[in-house]
């Protein structure tokens, strides 16, 4: 409870998501040097190969009365080549550096366990290439991991990410929330590796502030459970997987319930079709 209480403090402190280059002592020519592992211009915007997402664990905790939201993020990794550097995209999140952790992950009866964590040694922001660099102070080997990030985003007033709308009704404003990752746009809501080719599983859960809001997504919902333990008249959501897909193909919105299946910004509300690994 505590922990919560203090990240619902710096969501509310957090007023400015402005980019910030670093966050801790990294060697100066982290950057400098091309982790995609290419001397092209083009290629070296592209995500290094060494690292290759899985499944992403999503929770957007949203609060539409100040449009922010705090976000908690586990991503279930392959390394494919050793390597001491992770990337995922981000853009105008505020990542909670302290709050960053890497596990060497094991399977037991299909689940996956984080069992030993990995040390991070530093991480840096690049802006021009909208790279979050986390730099582990051993190589990783070939294994698969789980990266955990918790951060801060808001919900915008334009129309790319996770961004706001309203109708007005009698009078009244009337607010939703709606996402729009296509084509590379996803990182502007959470972390991640946001490149179409590389698709992956997804579990996403979202609670809302506004009781009466109805919350979609590509699957329908596994359960909704009403909490009124820190935050009045709230509600989480929990969704099915979305079987293997590109993280742009992920959406939700945060609509009014009389106007859950209101058209959008001429883009309806798309659900996926459930896939064989959907649960």
């Amino acid at each position: 409870m505590k922990c919560i209480l203090r990240l619902r403090i710096l969501l509310c402190l957090a007023t400015a998501f402005g980019s910030v280059t670093s966050f801790s002592v990294c060697p100066h020519n982290l950057l400098d040097k091309d982790v995609s592992g290419s001397s092209t211009d083009y290629l070296s915007y592209r995500l290094p190969k060494e690292v290759i997402p899985i499944k992403y664990s999503l929770y957007l905790d949203n609060d539409m009365r100040n449009f922010t939201y705090f976000g908690s993020v586990s991503i279930y990794l392959k390394v494919v080549e050793t390597t001491d550097t992770v990337v995922v995209h981000s853009d105008g999140l505020r990542i909670l550096e302290e709050e960053v952790d890497l596990y060497r992950v094991k399977t037991v009866n299909e689940l996956q366990i984080p069992y030993i964590r990995e040390p991070i040694m530093c991480q840096v922001y690049d802006p021009e290439r909208q790279f979050y660099v986390i730099k582990t102070e051993k190589e990783l080997e070939p294994n698969e991991y789980v990266l955990s990030i918790k951060f801060l985003g808001e919900i915008r007033d334009d129309v790319f990410g996770f961004y706001r709308s309203f109708y007005v009704e009698n009078g009244e404003k009337k607010w939703m929330a709606v996402t729009q990752f296509s084509p590379t746009y996803a990182r502007r809501a959470f972390p991640c590796m946001d490149e179409p080719h590389l698709k992956a599983v997804f579990q996403l859960s979202i609670r809302s502030s506004v009781y009466n809001l109805t919350v979609t997504s590509n699957t329908k919902a596994v359960y909704r459970t009403p909490c009124n333990c820190y935050k009045e008249n709230s509600e989480t959501s929990l969704f099915g997987r979305v079987g293997s897909s590109s993280v742009n193909t992920l959406n939700a919105s945060l609509v009014p319930r009389a106007e859950a299946r209101l058209t959008i910004q001429a883009s309806p509300v798309r659900t996926a079709r459930k896939g064989p690994h959907d649960s």
